[in-house]
Formats: C-alpha cells, structure tokens, sequence
C-alpha cells in the first residue's frame, strides 16, 4: 500500500548537466517510471554544480537511501560526488523511519520510541 510520493534533490559537485541527467535516466530504468521521476538539471544557485530532482512514486519499495546509494554510485563514475541532498515538500514519518533504519542497520525503528 503506497501512501503518497516523496520529493528528493541531490547535488552533485559538477557543472556538467549531461552526467546529471545520464544518472537520472538510469534511476528511472532502475525502478521503471510508474514507480520513480527524476530529472537531472543545471543548480542556478550554485556555479559548478548541477542537480537531480527525485519523485519517488512508491515509497514502500523505493527509499531515499535506495536512490542516494544509487546515485553515489553512478556518480562516482565520473569523479563527482553527492554534496548535499533535500526533501521537497511533506515527508510521511515512516519515510524517515525506513530510511534511518536503513543507514543505521536497524531492523526496525519503533515510532512510538521516537522523542520529538
């Protein structure tokens, strides 16, 4: 049961928008387009930089973990790394407790344990 889609842009530290844009389009042949939208475009407010902008369709099966390991790894073909990565828009808390339990190799993270 998916419950919405999830915003997520990453930076990357080069100014060439064809990279962006090859790792973008193989995020979407990774997932398949009814389940992922990405773009990779020029940062206007960074020279040198370039971005990928992320729409991920079901977040059950796809986690922002899943797509900034891809796309270190993509990246990484090229010498360019991930500077710096941003939700846009509402993130659903069990987003963030999936990916968490992910980067933290936690089965599972109780949302009731969570302080906030």
């Amino acid at each position: 049961m998916n419950s919405g889609v999830v915003g997520y842009k990453m930076t990357l530290s080069t100014d060439d928008c064809r990279i962006a844009r090859w790792i973008a389009n193989q995020i979407i042949g990774q997932w398949g387009e009814e389940n992922i939208w990405a773009v990779g475009r020029t940062n206007e407010q960074w020279e040198g930089e370039t971005e990928i902008m992320v729409v991920i369709k079901d977040t059950d099966d796809i986690s922002p973990y899943n797509i900034i390991e891809k796309v270190r790894a993509l990246s990484a073909q090229f010498s360019v790394d991930v500077l710096r990565g941003e939700f846009i828009g509402d993130v659903p808390l069990r987003v963030i407790l999936r990916t968490a339990s992910q980067v933290l190799k936690i089965a599972e993270i109780d949302a009731t344990r969570i302080v906030y």
